[in-house]
């Protein structure tokens, strides 16, 4: 009586069969993505009667943006009219009275100095702007 097995008489190769797995998959996704659209849809046919809020609620309007604009020679301009930095700092003082948090776009010639511009990033921070960002040309833009 022989009860030890012998590895080369079990010639047997496991096989992981996944395709039931992958059906199982399919079938789960497929119900995720019908479920998805009908859950917001479902919520808003639901009848319920809102309550009103006692005060307006609305986020206050953001201020537009304010565009310096920065020549090659260091001439600055704000909606085409020209400004001394002197004159830069009291409009952002007076946009930061009115508005609050006020958002300044520099755009400067890729030729002007940097002394130019860090002019301008003083004038900024001495009126309290504390929203400073540069705009570019994108390079579609200069391709054309």
């Amino acid at each position: 009586m022989n009860f030890r097995r012998t590895l080369h008489s079990n010639n047997h190769t496991l096989v992981f069969n996944i395709v039931s797995l992958i059906d199982i998959l399919l079938v789960l996704l497929a119900y995720m993505i019908l479920t998805w659209n009908q859950a917001p849809a479902s919520e808003n046919t639901t009848e319920i009667e809102l309550p009103t809020a006692s005060s307006d609620s609305k986020k206050p309007a953001r201020p537009p943006l304010l565009v310096v604009n920065i020549s090659r020679s260091g001439e600055l301009s704000v909606n085409k009219k020209p400004l001394t930095e002197e004159q830069l700092v009291g409009k952002l003082l007076q946009l930061e009275k009115l508005a609050g948090k006020q958002a300044v776009v520099i755009r400067g010639d890729k030729g002007v100095p940097y002394d130019h511009i860090l002019s301008v990033l003083e004038a900024c921070n001495s009126a309290g702007v504390a929203t400073v960002g540069f705009t570019s040309k994108s390079p579609e833009a200069s391709a054309r």
